[in-house]
């Protein structure tokens, strides 16, 4: 009766796990089906029929034409997504302390727009000196407002603390409080082709290894930076992008979801 108890409770665990698992792969698949079906909006790619192939690879078939083409569908993580956050966090903690300080010592209110070099440094003492350095510059130059109605000052960008990659500053009637930003962009994790081209190596040694290739007309590879890490902040730019003769993609895509770009690299 105890072994036919316990086996009966493995049988139950078994079985939870198999609907876990059986449940993320459906979560993954319409993942993906999403991010093609974007892919092919945004690239304007007309077809004919579109199917999930439940045995992959490849994940996707297209018809366009009569002719068959095959997508593989891949994620791409940007390497430095812990160092954009951390990057995020500093400006932040850097910009409310220098609003902090200018509406302690100014007589009116201003709005900021102010960006930052990507390899910022706010760490120990040199938090507070690029913080003075900022409140400084600024009392400087709003020192030279007369118009009480509009006024705006956008520093050149020689003029700027090293560490600063643009300023600007407007006062005008009506604003009662300050208001500072950054436009988040100047940091948008890049992806760079050391990070590209190991995941195509990986799905062209995939495709050779099934063969899959050779029931189609051409063969195509969706790389989509999306949502990890950070990486839906990213975006592809090729820095001398070369292509191996021996992939056998017909085409090969990066889709930035954050920004729905396509950029086609072969």
């Amino acid at each position: 009766m105890g072994r036919f108890f316990c086996f009966e409770i493995l049988v139950q665990e078994l079985l939870h796990i198999f609907i876990r698992v059986s449940a993320t792969i459906g979560m993954n698949k319409l993942e993906e089906t999403y991010h093609i079906e974007r892919f092919l909006k945004t690239a304007h790619i007309d077809f004919d029929t579109f199917t999930k192939i439940t045995n992959d690879p490849p994940d996707f078939e297209l018809t366009i034409e009569k002719q068959k083409i095959s997508i593989e569908h891949t994620r791409l993580i940007v390497c430095a997504g812990e160092e954009i956050r951390k990057h995020n966090l500093m400006v932040n903690k850097l910009i409310s302390a220098c609003q902090q300080s200018c509406d302690e010592t100014l007589q009116f209110p201003i709005a900021v727009e102010i960006n930052f070099d990507a390899k910022l440094d706010t760490t120990g003492k040199n938090f507070e000196t690029r913080k003075l350095n900022i409140v400084e510059f600024i009392k400087l130059n709003v020192s030279k407002f007369e118009n009480q109605d509009y006024d705006e000052f956008v520093a050149n960008y020689s003029n700027l603390p090293e560490f600063v990659t643009s300023l600007k500053i407007i006062r005008y009637k009506g604003l009662v409080k300050s208001n500072w930003r950054t436009n988040g962009l100047i940091i948008s994790g890049d992806i760079r082709d050391e990070e590209i081209i190991p995941v195509i190596e990986k799905k062209n040694n995939r495709m050779l290894e099934t063969g899959y290739n050779i029931g189609y007309n051409e063969n195509w590879l969706v790389l989509v930076a999306e949502g990890k890490k950070w990486s839906e902040f990213a975006s592809y730019k090729p820095y001398g992008f070369r292509v191996n003769p021996n992939w056998k993609f017909d085409r090969i895509y990066v889709l930035s979801m954050f920004n729905d770009s396509v950029e086609r690299l072969v």
